[in-house]
């Protein structure tokens, strides 16, 4: 009876952690270029720096982990659908929200000389933030949507060098992929 009740405790021990491995990753947040020269620096909840010199090496994106880019840029991607490009020792924070289901993304106070994070979204345009910035990313699969909303700080729209606008808090802006097909 005790071998039994060992045995059950290991087992439910065991699939506790497989379960929470599964509800801490961020499925939808992968990095996906690194100089091998630079590398990435990668601090996951509870556990010190790991640096990583090659996207094949780097495991699951976990929230609450802190991402530092080396000495060249570090390139990650939101549901497919945006790219975030960390420049020379900038660094954020991968955190998600349950109730609004969104993954939030801050800026780390870093060394880095350029205090904006650039982020190239599905329709073309590029978002800009920085500082005490906290930006919301969410999903919506059926209008082919990404949305960025303003939780702190603020968020700057671009298209190509054109200036478009800026968003505060509470504010959202919708990236919507473009699906046309252009063709000569």
């Amino acid at each position: 009876m005790k071998k039994l009740f060992a045995a059950t405790a290991l087992v439910i021990m065991f699939s506790g952690f497989a379960f929470a491995d599964l509800t801490n990753r961020a499925d939808f947040v992968q990095i996906i270029n690194v100089d091998p020269k630079g590398g990435v620096q990668i601090k996951e909840p509870g556990y010190d720096f790991v640096t990583y010199k090659d996207t094949a090496t780097i495991p699951y994106v976990l929230y609450g982990s802190k991402i530092i880019a080396g000495s060249k840029p570090v390139q990650i991607i939101f549901y497919q659908m945006a790219v975030m490009e960390l420049d020379k020792n900038q660094g954020v924070v991968i955190a998600k929200d349950p109730v609004a289901d969104q993954i939030q993304v801050s800026k780390l106070q870093t060394p880095s000389e350029n205090n904006r994070i650039k982020i190239d979204l599905c329709d073309g345009k590029t978002a800009y933030f920085g500082g005490d910035s906290i930006i919301g990313l969410s999903l919506n699969e059926k209008s082919q949507s990404m949305f960025l909303s303003v939780l702190q700080g603020g968020l700057k729209i671009f298209s190509g060098i054109s200036y478009i606008s800026d968003y505060s808090i509470g504010d959202v802006y919708e990236a919507k992929q473009d699906m046309s097909i252009t063709g000569n």
